[in-house]
């Protein structure tokens, strides 16, 4: 049975609804996502999805040029004959399903299989309000320009839902807790901006909507010689570091507001714990981490960020893994976890990076790479999403150069960084073939990262600086006593240039595996 994600479901439901007829953009966004904020790739995704379902019979959407989409009356003969009777059979249930759907609440998460879909998982919501002129008529526009900016950066990052200009512009002079009454908001931004000597200033602040405490305040200052450009960069500034998804200030509260929680966690609580552990990179943490994402995707099967967060702890396992057997059943799990990711949101940008893995193992390094820019490209301002396509790109495809401007861009986005952003940069930097950089970011890197230590002693052992390689090995051994080269090389995706240096360099180290 075809199962569809419940935004796309409910795209159908609405197109079988009014079928024959053109069902604009806005009025898809209105009857899906209502008061939220999203991009118009949300929807492309959704259709793209519908169509998938449909297999041989997709043309039965049809999209109508700067207006919308159209489910046609009578579905579109399918080409290859052999295949045409499932296919027109699995589309008319898909089509039948969405006309059931239409007879129950369209904003309802439901899974095409049952109609009874487990809990989903439920992200923050967040309410931005009208930033506040307090320095003359001359800044009007800046301060709309970069409310406005700000609501569709935060959009743009999938696992935030972000209400929409025409419901909070209302509620500009309300407080908080009035804006939580009204729209349930988690927390609320507020923002001011003013000139003051020859500079422009931006302040924002994100406040806890339930409690009308503030959990975060900062403030952005440039020239005001041209407002369009000093929007841009005030936004970006500011949603940088509300929208990090896991070190942004967001999840850091909410995290907070997980662990103060007293009655039974929800899915998402599971996640963000879990994500917490992950980044601790002990053996013991790894294995608390996957147990709370399994709980998290027992209670939400569709929570993709769940599933790619399992894919990246079995990357950390691996490195652990001291025989053939331990390292194929990690691998084996792997696998599954990627699979059930893009099952789940084929377009997110945390599948769309794990994703990239099953692309590298199966040989095809071009296909790696263009997940992983569609991956960057999806969330250009989330630097901990560019932290991680710079630190999985370079075994998994020949894009070392660009990861470094990924890491340099995270960096810069998020200057109060995780120890862990300078284990990417200097993954990046080792695949390019920069020893010295490598050494110096990882030296910076979280200590008890597996894979950090060995790419020391490697580029330790390129520079001829036996004592640093020496060093590197002993904390490696420190982590993992009964470490083996060759089934820690291979856990990694085989781009070849980078495996070869890490061969070369680990072996020169004196890693190479016993006998």
């Amino acid at each position: 049975m075809t199962e569809l994600r419940a935004q796309s479901a409910c795209v159908l439901a609405v197109l079988a609804s009014r079928r024959g007829q053109i069902v604009g953009k806005e009025e898809l966004h209105a009857a899906v996502w209502g008061d939220i904020a999203v991009t118009e790739d949300s929807l492309v995704q959704c259709i793209g999805d519908i169509r998938r379902a449909l297999g041989a019979a997709r043309d039965a959407i049809r999209t109508v040029p700067r207006r919308g989409y159209c489910l046609e009356p009578e579905l579109a003969r399918p080409t290859p004959p052999e295949v045409a009777p499932f296919s027109r059979r699995r589309a008319r249930r898909l089509l039948l399903a969405a006309l059931a759907c239409v007879a129950v609440a369209i904003g309802a998460a439901w899974s095409w299989a049952t109609l009874h879909p487990p809990r989903p998982a439920k992200g923050p919501m967040v309410a931005v309000l009208p930033f506040a002129n307090a320095g003359g008529a001359r800044w009007d526009r800046l301060a709309a320009g970069v409310t406005d900016e700000m609501i569709a950066d935060l959009g743009r990052n999938e696992w935030i839902g972000v209400f929409a200009k025409a419901s909070t512009a209302p509620l500009a002079a309300a407080t908080p807790q009035q804006v939580h009454a009204a729209l349930g908001a988690d927390y609320v931004v507020t923002g001011t901006v003013q000139g003051e000597a020859g500079r422009a200033r931006v302040a924002a602040a994100l406040v806890d909507a339930e409690t009308g405490r503030q959990v975060w305040a900062e403030d952005w200052q440039g020239p005001p010689d041209d407002l369009l450009a000093l929007q841009t960069a005030a936004a970006e500034a500011l949603t940088a570091e509300l929208a990090g998804s896991y070190t942004g200030v967001i999840a850091r509260a909410d995290r907070a507001r997980a662990h103060a929680k007293t009655a039974s966690l929800e899915a998402f609580d599971l996640y963000l714990i879990g994500t917490e552990h992950k980044h601790l990179f002990t053996p013991a943490d790894l294995e608390l981490a996957k147990k709370y994402y399994l709980q998290a995707v027992a209670l939400d099967p569709g929570f993709a960020k769940a599933w790619a967060s399992l894919s990246i702890v079995q990357s950390f396992l691996s490195s652990l893994a001291t025989t053939p057997e331990a390292l194929a059943s990690i691998l084996a799990e792997q696998r599954s976890y990627i699979e059930h990711a893009v099952a789940a949101d084929p377009d997110d940008p945390a599948v769309l990076i794990e994703g990239s893995r099953l692309d590298a193992m199966a040989g095809d390094p071009e296909a790696a790479a263009r997940k992983l820019r569609r991956a960057v490209e999806r969330a250009p301002n989330d630097a901990d999403n560019l932290a991680v396509a710079a630190w999985s790109a370079p075994e998994r495809a020949p894009l070392a150069v660009e990861a470094l401007g990924w890491i340099d861009r995270a960096l810069a986005l998020n200057p109060r960084h995780p120890d862990w952003y300078m284990a990417a940069k200097g993954q990046a930097a080792f695949a390019a073939g920069d020893d010295a950089g490598a050494i110096a970011a990882l030296k910076q890197g979280p200590k008890d990262y597996t894979d950090g230590w060995v790419m020391i002693a490697a580029a330790a052992a390129n520079l001829g600086d036996a004592k640093l390689a020496e060093s590197a090995i002993a904390e490696l051994r420190r982590i993992t006593s009964d470490f083996d080269l060759d089934v820690y090389l291979d856990g990694w995706a085989p781009e070849p240039t980078f495996a070869a240096r890490l061969r070369e360099g680990a072996v020169r180290a004196g890693l190479e595996a016993p006998g």
